[in-house]
């Protein structure tokens, strides 16, 4: 316990010159040996609110493995099965206060089941030397937006070897590859990962390409051209540099599904209007701060729209232009109000508005006749709207519910259920009645342990268990 508060304390000391970078003997020079426990401890990866930080934890990640191609340090070049282990460190301001790293090497022991983890200072090659000078640097200029930081330890983990591609049938990997072979037969290109800095033009003599995956490069900018490939449905350009003024959208009657997660836009690009056939757009992991105030134009084939993470304040209220919604995905961000408007939606199917900051839905969800999955665990809600009866999967565990509403009995359809991690108190003997119940998730509720109530609640379990429900 002494040296995990030592350890908090080193952690919480800033230089006033520069951040403090230190690697694992350094800090064991100043307090003595780190045990296993102390490092698990810091490589924890819940929030200080306990909520798991992977979303957070992601984009700076992404940021700084970014940072580091952009210096030429690519980890993976090192072909080590070491792992090398960043332990980052936030103020309330967003700010990097100090940065831990070691490596991690995984020992197997006798048995194919058992394993040890051994930390160290064993970098390979010239490894620590840059990465020192790049980790002074990044934690100069980085700022976690205040959306997204909710914990102080940031546990970052990087590969120091690349990993084996699975190679799938009718996949061209490189250029070369693709342009040796019959051009019709060329319809799937992936050139992921190859840190492509510029656009490559000869991806443009493909003629019959249907999909394009050049994902996790480098690239600020897309051509115009990428846009008038005549049989192109399906583009990933996640995890690159692009920005809102990256993509020169044309006209375009062929697109159906465009990735752009991981990039540097906070704001829905110019013109994508012009996709006139997309249908699922993944732009979520952005920092989209200025959706809100941005004025949306229609587009009739948008299906699906991912704005996981995307550092939302505010419910986009041009939303409601895409008519004809049918998944709507605002995972992890800071909504505290769903708007009234969002009953204009009426093909939404699938409403996904968990890990926000909500207290109530709107009562115009009940006019949404097709929504049949709604997400919105890890909220703060305590009442739920009178939902169509179509609804078949509802998942609102971790929120503040201390009863359930008598129309949950009316959800005909409903075969999934979670109602986990509430302030429940009282038997919910009403769920008994929910005909095609499946899966029932009801742990960690107060009924579950109260002496008044804990028999009934057994009870309870073996009668729906008895009706073939699976109790989690």
């Amino acid at each position: 316990m002494f040296r995990i508060s030592v350890l908090l304390f080193l952690l919480s000391l800033t230089c006033s010159a520069q951040v403090e970078v230190m690697n694992l003997e350094q800090y064991e020079l100043k307090n003595g040996v780190v045990d296993l426990a102390t490092i698990r401890k810091l490589r924890g990866r819940s929030t200080t609110y306990g909520q798991w930080n992977g979303p957070s934890r992601n984009k700076i990640w992404q940021s700084l493995k970014v940072f580091a191609l952009q210096r030429d340090l690519d980890f993976e070049e090192y072909n080590s099965d070491l792992q090398l282990n960043i332990s980052v460190e936030l103020g309330s301001d967003g700010l990097i206060k100090s940065i831990l790293y070691m490596t991690r090497e995984t020992v197997m022991g006798e048995s194919e089941d058992s394993y040890r983890v051994r930390y160290d200072d064993n970098y390979p090659g010239d490894l620590e030397s840059k990465l020192r000078t790049i980790l002074h640097a990044f934690a100069e200029q980085y700022r976690m937006n205040s959306i997204s930081l909710n914990s102080e330890f940031y546990p970052l983990s990087y590969r120091l070897k690349p990993i084996e591609p699975k190679l799938e049938a009718g996949v061209f990997y490189s250029i070369a590859e693709a342009k040796a072979a019959s051009p019709e037969t060329v319809k799937k290109l992936d050139l992921s990962s190859q840190k492509l800095k510029d656009f490559p033009e000869d991806i443009f003599d493909l003629t019959y390409l249907e999909e394009l995956n050049v994902s996790r490069n480098l690239l600020e900018e897309l051509p115009r051209k990428l846009w008038k490939m005549k049989h192109l449905t399906h583009v990933n350009v996640s995890r690159n540099l692009l920005g809102n003024k990256s993509f020169h959208f044309r006209k375009n009657n062929t697109l159906v599904s465009l990735n752009m997660q991981y990039n540097s836009m906070d704001q829905l690009p110019a013109h994508i209007h012009r996709l006139k056939n997309l249908s699922d757009l993944l732009i979520g992991n952005n920092f989209l701060t200025n959706l809100e105030q941005q004025d949306f134009r229609p587009m009739p084939a948008l299906k699906s729209i991912n704005l996981y993470n995307a550092e939302l304040l505010k419910y986009p209220q041009g939303l409601e232009q895409f008519e004809n919604l049918e998944e709507l995905d605002l995972y992890y961000n800071a909504l505290n109000f769903i708007p009234p408007s969002i009953a204009k939606l009426q093909k939404l199917k699938t409403l996904a508005v968990s890990n926000n900051r909500l207290w109530k839905l709107p009562d115009e969800l009940s006019t949404l006749i097709d929504l049949s999955t709604l997400y919105a665990h890890h909220n703060k809600l305590t009442d739920l709207p009178d939902f169509s009866s179509n609804l078949s999967y509802l998942d609102i565990g971790y929120n503040r519910f201390e009863s359930l509403p008598p129309h949950i009995a009316e959800l005909t359809e409903l075969y999934e259920l979670d109602i986990s991690n509430n302030d429940l108190s009282e038997v919910p003997e009403l769920l008994k009645k929910l005909e095609n119940l499946q899966n029932l998730f009801v742990s960690d509720n107060p009924m579950e342990k109260e002496a008044k109530t804990a028999d009934k609640f057994r009870q309870f379990v073996v009668d729906l268990e008895s009706k073939g429900v699976v109790v989690h």
